[in-house]
């Protein structure tokens, strides 16, 4: 993140490319192995959270939803499920709340539909 984002700001003084999108990530490199995407500070404050597992068995995964809309993704022994979301976000192409609740998972919807493998 810390080099993508020095490359932004770059960018952004030289004046020489648009913006381009980008959804913060970050991760542990010891012990538990936390993941991270998203923003749910700002504008995009979550109101809510969707866990799907199981935090005692330290396998699980949070959804911080600003309504419908999934604003980050948290959780811990659940990859590839945190980089999968941060290119969906990216892409604007994240799952909704309701279906997440519903059962679905953003590892369901990968390659993304506008990605050909030949």
């Amino acid at each position: 993140m810390a080099q993508n984002a020095g490359r932004q700001a770059g960018r952004h003084i030289a004046n020489k490319r648009k913006p381009v999108p980008f959804t913060p990530i970050f991760w542990s490199a010891l012990g538990a192995q936390l993941r991270y995407c998203g923003n749910s500070s700002g504008n995009d404050k979550h109101d809510d959270v969707t866990l799907i597992g199981n935090p005692d068995e330290d396998k699980w995964v949070a959804y911080y939803t600003q309504g419908e809309k999934v604003v980050a993704v948290a959780s811990q022994n659940f990859d590839p499920v945190v980089i999968q979301s941060a290119e969906l976000m990216r892409r604007s192409k994240m799952l909704s709340k309701s279906e997440i609740k519903a059962g679905k998972s953003p590892l369901d919807i990968y390659p993304p539909a506008e990605v050909t493998v030949a």
